[in-house]
């Protein structure tokens, strides 16, 4: 996936990925989600209100 994802974004496609719905309180990292190669887009508030 990580792969994939790095060429993709050599390749100028713009990538949509989920982002975490825990909200800034999450200590867990999610791949690709956690990096810069991705737009994240989200279904909750900074505090993991839905």
């Amino acid at each position: 996936l990580k792969a994939a994802v790095q060429n993709a974004k050599k390749a100028n496609i713009l990538m949509f990925c989920s982002a975490s719905d825990q909200g800034n309180s999450s200590k867990d990292s999610c791949y690709p989600g956690s990096t810069n190669e991705c737009i994240r887009i989200g279904g909750a508030t900074s505090t993991g209100e839905k």
